[in-house]
């Protein structure tokens, strides 16, 4: 019951390929709601510039009624989080995977990010192999 379901989540935290999915999910998580929360500011202050609005006017200057350079700061902001929270998903996709061989029996450890997957489910070509 219960008890059952709770050792079962004690034991999974424990493991470090679900550790390291948690950690990563919940980073990206956090990224999330940072971006949420900076297009919510762009979509209600003065002007309602939103995340892609004009701020130039129909002459081609600033428009008087936004803040441009804050305008600006927060969407280099949301650029910049999307840009890692693309990086974070690509974590979750490795620790996902170790996770699975961890489950299968393998041991498997978690990649560094910058590194590139290998197996059959990559589209990283196969590494070279040394000549005879």
């Amino acid at each position: 019951g219960a008890q059952s379901k709770e050792r079962f989540w004690e034991e999974m935290a424990a493991n470090p390929a679900v550790a390291a999915l948690l950690a990563t999910q919940d980073r990206a998580k956090a990224i999330e709601a940072e971006i949420m929360a900076l297009t919510d500011v762009l979509n209600n202050m003065p002007g309602k510039p939103g995340v892609k609005g004009p701020l130039v006017d129909r002459e081609g200057f600033p428009r008087a009624d936004v803040d441009v350079h804050e305008v600006r700061n927060h969407r280099n902001r949301i650029a910049c989080l999307q840009t890692d929270h693309v990086a974070a998903m690509k974590e979750v996709e490795q620790s996902l995977f170790a996770v699975h061989a961890a489950a299968k029996g393998g041991r498997v450890s978690v990649q560094p990010l910058d590194s590139e997957p290998s197996g059959p489910n990559s589209t990283a070509p196969p590494p070279a192999s040394a000549p005879p």
